[in-house]
């Protein structure tokens, strides 16, 4: 990158980070674009919109979907430069939507886990 353009970015090393320390640094991002599904999922706990690139398996494409935000995902077998400037276009544009589809889907993970306690505290007794 020019130099004038570095000035604008951070590169982060830390090996010592844990998942806390990384949604820590992730909270401070406009948006992410990941192709690991974990940066993706860190990054929306702390209601950062992203763009997931899927490559094999559905686990991208299923979350994503599950959480009514499919419009984002994007096989990286098809991947163009400027069909991801227009999602993070969007992302940007609806923010407001798309962090109440991950509030929306946390009531349904947190509702869901109780649900689950309670079944698992009755089989056990």
């Amino acid at each position: 990158m020019p130099n004038d353009v570095k000035a604008d970015y951070s590169y982060v090393e830390d090996f010592d980070l844990d998942c806390k320390d990384i949604m820590g640094l992730y909270s401070y991002l406009e948006f992410m674009v990941g192709t690991r599904f974990h940066s993706v999922i860190f990054a929306l706990n702390v209601n950062v919109p992203c763009v997931a690139i899927a490559y094999g398996g559905n686990k991208s494409f299923g979350i994503m979907t599950d959480m009514r935000l499919s419009q984002y995902v994007y096989p990286i077998e098809n991947f163009e430069g400027q069909k991801l400037f227009e999602l993070l276009q969007t992302a940007t544009s609806d923010k407001s939507i798309y962090i109440e589809k991950i509030k929306v889907y946390r009531i349904y993970l947190e509702s869901s886990r109780k649900e689950l306690i309670e079944k698992i505290a009755k089989i056990i007794g």
